[in-house]
């Protein structure tokens, strides 16, 4: 990846990627899945890890320009696949802040008591950013992240009320034909 790369999936955009301490190996993979009117966007981090190892890297998410009206960022879950080892920790944050940072150690693939997997944000959020940390500690293959987008339902366009009155007097010039009609 090259500096100043962006991706556009569905309505998000990525970019502002600063992966320098991610493995020269690391391969993204981006997946979409819509429920009731949310867009589950993941983009996972995929490559060789080191155990022993913390890594750090930063990147930038916005709603795509020419996104539905009231389009806006609702959620974020993580995860990490890590099949042995020890404890492993990652650690997310974000700009604007969260409810509640996430934080997620698993032991082997075991995730441990007390991790925050997902988190929330307030009504309006249409850009975020999203700094990460992980202390490797096993055999990690991938992190992934899964941004939740909020689409509002696209309703049709409301008639004019010029319109309606047109349709209206079309209505009444075909009512009274038909009165005349009728008498003939």
């Amino acid at each position: 990846m090259t500096a100043g790369a962006c991706f556009q999936v569905d309505n998000v955009v990525y970019g502002n990627f600063a992966i320098s301490t991610l493995p020269a190996t690391t391969v993204l993979f981006f997946n979409t899945n819509m429920v009731g009117g949310i867009d589950h966007i993941q983009l996972s981090f995929g490559s060789t890890w080191h155990n022993g190892t913390t890594y750090h890297w930063s990147y930038e998410l916005a709603i795509a320009t020419g996104a539905p009206l009231g389009t806006i960022i609702t959620g974020l879950d993580a995860d990490f696949d890590q099949t042995v080892g020890g404890a492993s920790v990652l650690d997310k944050a974000t700009n604007p802040a969260s409810d509640t940072p996430i934080h997620m150690v698993k032991n082997g693939a075991t995730l441990q008591a007390g991790s925050i997997t997902g988190t929330t944000f307030g009504a309006g959020i249409t850009d975020l950013t999203i700094a990460e940390k992980l202390k490797d500690r096993g055999t990690i293959a991938n992190v992934t992240n899964t941004v939740s987008v909020y689409n509002p339902p696209q309703n049709p366009p409301i008639p004019e009320p010029a319109t309606l009155m047109l349709f209206g007097a079309g209505l009444a010039g075909l009512g009274s034909l038909r009165r005349r009609w009728k008498k003939a």
